[in-house]
């Protein structure tokens, strides 16, 4: 079962993916009227086609990896689309995928559930290393920085 979290970004993820499925039928569009008028601009359409169709087929292995519970893959995926939406469809998929990746944290906070600790203090709490000067962790028992043993 998904959290309602998933649900809402899957279904802005969608409707991103539909603004990719235009994209491509306007491509198909110019391309045929820029050919009928002049054939060297068709290949803009044809860049629209192209970016349409891999536009949606991103959005929907979004979906997919939401699916599977690759919560962060799926944000980071989300996040590289959304600037391309921005720059090159328009901007409204563009505009989804950015509210849909606003969303995930979310989600993620979600995923950790209600078992969910901060770590304990001792883990928080820092000391100087008496080799190189510098602050460490009170639970290291080599100073990550210069690797000497640490005196208690």
């Amino acid at each position: 079962m998904t959290p309602p979290e998933a649900d809402s970004i899957k279904s802005l993820v969608k409707i991103a993916g539909i603004f990719g499925i235009i994209a491509l039928i306007i491509g198909i569009l110019v391309s045929l009227i820029l050919f009928v008028i002049f054939p060297v601009l068709a290949m803009f359409g044809i860049l629209v086609i192209l970016l349409g169709y891999v536009f949606y087929s991103n959005c929907s292995k979004i979906n997919d990896m939401i699916d599977r519970g690759q919560y962060q893959q799926a944000k980071s995926k989300t996040l590289i689309w959304m600037i391309i939406g921005l720059i090159f469809l328009n901007m409204i998929p563009g505009i989804l995928l950015l509210v849909a990746y606003m969303k995930f944290d979310d989600l993620l906070k979600a995923g950790a559930g209600p078992g969910y600790m901060p770590p304990p203090p001792q883990y928080q709490e820092k000391r100087l290393c008496l080799s190189c000067g510098r602050e460490i962790a009170v639970y290291y028992e080599h100073c990550p920085h210069c690797g000497k043993k640490v005196k208690q």
